[in-house]
């Protein structure tokens, strides 16, 4: 392609301040949570890409020894990184992510019932999600005659750290469209819990 290269990100600045009744406002905190995202998006060519995003939140306002959040967010700099995956296809029938990817099922905000992959809730009044991606592999099969799509994922990340074969869990998933209706339902396994079936 003409351009297998792309590299960029966003830059979100943010100045908060919170005032307690009886303190003057002198003494109101002032807080800035900034979020910077840089990424390289990688494709060789139409069956290959790799991309890779890092995240950055960085409070100027406070010393770096502070450990605390302030209505949930981070007030002191955290570098992670959120998403860091290979995509690629078999014989066009089989498409593979491989690596740390955000893979979000449903679409409601405040309540999203069947957002299985992600063990920690988004929070709701939050800009941006600001969870990280989770490690996974996945395959995806397309049937694209009768708009159906059907995923299996491996996975690698969740509520305690996968460190055996025992702790890798499993998803499965089906996007079925019949007439002008749409419905996906997914079941997910992981060490420690109870399986979770989800319904859309």
């Amino acid at each position: 392609p003409p351009d297998p290269l792309e590299i960029g990100g966003m830059l979100y600045l943010r100045l908060d301040s919170q005032w307690q009744q009886g303190l003057p406002p002198s003494q109101w905190l002032l807080t800035s949570p900034n979020l910077l995202d840089l990424y390289v998006d990688v494709r060789p060519n139409d069956r290959v890409r790799a991309f890779v995003l890092g995240r950055a939140q960085v409070n100027p306002l406070v010393p770096e020894a502070v450990q605390a959040s302030v209505y949930g967010q981070l007030i002191s700099t955290q570098v992670v990184l959120d998403q860091a995956w290979i995509r690629f296809d078999v014989e066009r029938a089989v498409f593979v992510t491989a690596g740390k990817q955000q893979v979000t099922w449903g679409v409601a905000r405040f309540w999203n019932p069947t957002d299985f992959l992600h063990f920690r809730p988004r929070a709701p009044l939050s800009v941006f999600d600001q969870r990280q991606g989770e490690w996974m592999l996945k395959l995806h099969v397309p049937w694209e005659k009768a708009g159906w799509n059907f995923y299996g994922i491996v996975l690698f990340s969740g509520n305690q750290v996968v460190d055996q074969v025992g702790k890798v869990g499993g998803a499965l998933r089906a996007e079925v469209v019949l007439g002008p209706l749409e419905v996906a339902g997914e079941i997910v396994a992981r060490s420690g819990t109870l399986p979770r079936l989800g319904l859309e």
